[in-house]
């Protein structure tokens, strides 16, 4: 994502960060709801939740880095 397109649907880098924090509580609500019955739920949402987390191999690369070059 450009710098432009960032700065066009955010005004501020908290904004940014306060939607992408809440798309990820609302992503780790979801999965827990549907985990509820599962006894290794508690297992399988630490999982999504680190899987969340930049840097770490299975998860989606981090939607927002920073400066380019930092990660």
């Amino acid at each position: 994502m450009s710098r432009t397109t960032i700065h066009r649907n955010f005004a501020t880098r908290e904004e940014l960060a306060a939607t992408v924090l809440a798309d990820d509580v609302t992503r780790i609500e979801q999965h827990a709801a549907g985990l509820l019955d599962r006894p290794d739920g508690v297992v399988e949402l630490l999982d999504l939740v680190l899987d969340m987390q930049p840097g770490r191999g299975g998860g989606p690369p981090p939607r927002w880095s920073g400066r380019a070059g930092q990660g």
